[in-house]
């Protein structure tokens, strides 16, 4: 453990309807373990940088930091640079944000998209309730020719930094 022993089974499904991810935590321990879960996957936009893409970020809220380091802050997207509640160009933006209160639709699931106006090109990655951050990354300090080739969105049951901000998705797992 970290120091705490967990027993995870993660299934990834392939099907028409896309790649489904679901887990299953479990505590064998003898105390409480403070659990929260995130994928990190990497999407391409068809193109060789995410600058010509657009961005649909599903969230009303996010996190301030400072030098990569939440403040405890949580602020709204709207009318600020990181308002993609409806898809924009990402540009020159420098992504590296967890965001909040996410929209989400009838069944509960939020949407994030990646899409490629040029050659037609979309990816969407929805969420269910158990997920409600999202952290949106652009690749900016990845060095070389790698830099904003890709963009991450990562589903997360928990918001960054949340070991010290217990309310933020922390999860105390018995």
């Amino acid at each position: 453990g970290y120091p705490f022993a967990l027993d995870v089974e993660l299934t990834y499904r392939l099907d028409r309807f896309g790649l489904t991810t679901e887990f299953n935590i479990t505590n064998p321990g003898s105390r409480k373990a403070p659990v929260g879960i995130g994928f990190h996957p990497y999407f391409l936009a068809d193109a060789p940088t995410i600058d010509g893409a657009t961005a649909k970020i599903p969230a009303c809220r996010y996190l301030e930091f400072e030098r990569i380091v939440p403040t405890g802050k949580i602020l709204s997207t709207e009318g600020s640079p990181l308002d993609f509640r409806k898809a924009k160009e990402i540009g020159g933006a420098r992504l590296n944000f967890c965001f909040t209160d996410l929209v989400r639709d009838s069944q509960g699931l939020a949407w994030a998209e990646l899409a490629n106006p040029r050659t037609g090109y979309s990816l969407k990655v929805w969420m269910d309730e158990a997920f409600p951050y999202l952290v949106v990354y652009s690749g900016d300090a990845i060095e070389g020719s790698d830099a904003r080739r890709s963009l991450a969105i990562e589903p997360m049951t928990c918001a960054t930094d949340a070991f010290n901000h217990p309310d933020w998705g922390l999860v105390q797992l018995e």
